[in-house]
């Protein structure tokens, strides 16, 4: 079976992964007032009649315990969940989800569903084909499946494979003093080191101009990347990384591979990387992807 050593998103992919959680926390926030990771939760909860820990539930989805208790307590405030009673262990308790917790979670599910649909709309019915049997949603997040009235709820499975590859590359750039705006922006001129003005940049990265204009500082103040006068316009500049920025490109694209989960191999990075490069000219064309 081939590795997936050599597996690498391109800038398009990666600027498409960040838009699409991007999009899904816009939607559950504005719609439902219920973060992403509050979703999970419930989601893991409809699932679970005997209900489960704090820490079942951060080994499944892979977050924090701080992060997942931060998330009980706002569900519990809420009225979304109930305990069904405490452990030996006295600082630990099951949780379970309530009526309300339900009806909250089917809320979300169409909040969510829109989501999707409006992102992913404009691929044909044959690159929808492609993404869902990709390992990208079959391979390793059985335990975060989802089924409704026994229909596979291929749509979260897409979700948890997208949100996972952004918390995957997230750890990486951390690892090397960089945030994820940051290393997209390494990654863009890697790629187009011709695109180097600051207003093809942000149509490029789908970013906002203080995204921006945050990204290159820091990423300067690094010397990761340089600021020169633009040639032939004198009020305008553009970037170029330095050597020790494309070293850290391939630095953090190595991590990220050996530190992912995820089994996806080699043949399918084409496939991944097509998909999303025809996400991100399209909404380039259309502004943007219309949330976040």
């Amino acid at each position: 079976m081939e590795s997936n050593a050599s597996f690498r998103l391109t800038s398009d992919s990666l600027s498409c992964v960040v838009l699409f959680v991007r999009a899904v926390r816009s939607a559950l926030e504005d719609e439902c007032n219920t973060s992403l990771t509050c979703y999970r939760v419930l989601s893991h909860l409809a699932n679970s009649a005997e209900g489960l820990t704090p820490g079942q539930l951060a080994a499944a989805t892979r977050l924090t315990p701080g992060s997942i208790t931060m998330a009980l307590d706002r569900l519990s405030g809420d009225g979304l969940l109930k305990e069904a009673g405490k452990l030996k262990d006295a600082r630990s308790y099951l949780a379970l989800i309530s009526e309300k917790g339900r009806q909250r979670l089917q809320e979300c599910d169409e909040a969510f569903l829109a989501a999707f649909n409006a992102f992913f709309e404009p691929l044909t019915a044959d690159r929808m084909a492609e993404l869902l049997s990709g390992s990208l949603v079959t391979s390793s997040f059985f335990d975060e499946t989802r089924f409704e009235e026994n229909r596979y709820f291929f749509q979260y499975s897409v979700l948890i494979g997208i949100l996972l590859s952004e918390q995957f590359f997230t750890k990486a750039t951390h690892a090397y003093d960089l945030g994820l705006g940051e290393y997209r922006v390494l990654m863009l001129l890697s790629e187009h080191p011709h695109a180097n003005r600051p207003k093809h940049m942000r149509e490029l990265l789908l970013a906002h101009p203080s995204e921006l204009s945050n990204w290159c500082k820091s990423l300067v103040s690094k010397g990761l990347l340089a600021k020169a006068p633009s040639p032939g316009d004198k009020r305008g500049f553009i970037y170029e990384l330095t050597a020790d920025g494309e070293k850290t490109v391939e630095a953090v694209s190595t991590y990220v591979n050996a530190i992912s989960e995820r089994p996806i191999i080699a043949s399918e990075v084409a496939i991944f990387n097509e998909m999303f490069r025809l996400l991100m000219d399209n909404a380039r064309k259309a502004g943007g992807f219309g949330r976040g």
